[in-house]
């Protein structure tokens, strides 16, 4: 224990390293940077498991010797496959050819050589040199690959840190072979664990460090997109998300067919502006706004797009009717009705509704036309039942 302490805390960290890493690549899920990370992770577990088990510390607390001896040829057979199946979650090494042929030759050659010591054919220190085999000659095009693009002038990335790194872990063995020919020491592999262990922690916080900008300009984009397509007065989504929306719909009439456009306008913004000014306006169309927000919010989406315009999209997918849309109408009117009494504003809304019946391409565009003619016509007639009352008021 003592004299391969500093091996076993190396294959600890490793294990370890491995564990963190395929926690963090689940808990973020961010595409391909993230698929490396927890392929990164797992091979550290299998390289952490091999190294751990050559040490033969094990076996001080598992009597099953022969146990430990199958899980550590085990988990040397997977090195290959598990590194490959890292080196692919990079796009230059998914399109290699020689990389996935290597990948299944090596996932193929580890069911055969489990299948030939379960049958006792041959056992694992018979058929170990088909494994030095693959991995000697797998390295050798990898480092003659990664040389050849290293020498153009716009070297990938991945390929720059795969020949580093590759360098570095060399360093690290070479340093191993000196000490077992020409210096003394009971722990001849601990600069290879120490190596290993380098080798993973400098691709980890390559690929973290990269998942970090990804991350932060993934949350910058979202901020803009958020300020673009958002009406700041309102909160409500803006004339551009609208104009998207049907753009898109144009594109694909068949997902817009069944969909309700539902038009919303406000009635007495003139009158409030010119009587209490244009911040109690705004206030008026927030509030305006807040209102059909409540009402709509579970089925549909509302945007902003004009000043006290609304209006509302509910799609096809919603489980909604002509008679459900009515009474939302209804709704948002006598919400508003109550709003403007109560703020002194007396504004009311006026509404209006269609829905795409056919996959026509700009069925779309016929319908918005029709919603808010049927919303004009409702403003039209409330107009007219308020002057009758108004002149009403004025004959008593």
């Amino acid at each position: 224990m003592n004299d391969r302490l500093p091996s076993t805390i190396a294959c600890i960290i490793i294990l370890t390293l491995g564990i963190s890493m395929i926690i963090i690549a689940l808990i973020l899920k961010n595409g391909g940077l993230t698929a490396a990370l927890f392929r990164l992770g797992a091979l550290s577990m299998i390289t952490g498991v091999w190294s751990i088990c050559i040490l033969n510390i094990l076996q001080l607390y598992i009597g099953n010797v022969f146990f430990l001896l199958s899980l550590e040829f085990l988990a040397f057979t997977l090195l290959l496959p598990f590194f490959l199946w890292f080196l692919q979650a990079f796009s230059y090494y998914e399109k290699k050819h020689f990389v996935r042929i290597m990948f299944w030759i090596s996932i193929t050659m580890f069911f055969v050589i489990e299948i030939m010591q379960l049958l006792e054919i041959a056992d694992y220190m018979e058929t170990i040199w088909l494994t030095h085999i693959l991995m000697v000659s797998t390295i050798l095009y990898l480092a003659a690959d990664g040389i050849l693009e290293l020498l153009r002038k716009d070297a990938v990335k991945e390929v720059k840190m795969f020949v580093f790194t590759v360098i570095v872990l060399v360093c690290f063995l070479a340093v191993d072979l000196f000490r077992f020919y020409f210096a003394t020491g009971h722990d001849e592999g601990l600069f290879s664990r120490l190596g290993l262990l380098v080798f993973l922690l400098m691709w980890a916080i390559e690929i973290i460090i990269n998942m970090s900008k990804v991350i932060a300009e993934n949350a910058k984009t979202r901020i803009l997109e958020t300020l673009a397509y958002t009406d700041q007065m309102t909160g409500l989504k803006n004339r551009s998300a609208f104009e998207e929306k049907l753009a898109y719909f144009r594109l694909n009439p068949k997902e817009a067919q069944g969909t309700y456009i539902v038009a919303f306008d406000m009635n007495g913004l003139k009158r409030i502006n010119d009587r209490y000014g244009h911040a109690r306006g705004d206030e008026a169309i927030t509030e305006f706004a807040k209102i059909i927000q409540a009402c709509f919010e579970e089925v549909g989406i509302c945007y902003r797009i004009g000043g006290d315009e609304v209006c509302v999209i509910v799609e096809a997918q919603q489980t909604v009717s002509d008679d459900m849309i009515r009474g939302k109408i209804s709704m948002v009117s006598e919400q508003a009705d109550f709003t403007g009494r109560k703020a002194g504003t007396n504004f009311t809304v006026a509404g209006g509704f269609a829905k795409i019946k056919s996959d026509a391409t700009h069925e779309i565009d016929k319908s918005y036309r029709e919603a808010d003619q049927m919303m004009y016509l409702n403003k039209q007639r409330m107009k007219d039942f308020a002057q009758e009352n108004e002149n009403r008021a004025e004959s008593s």
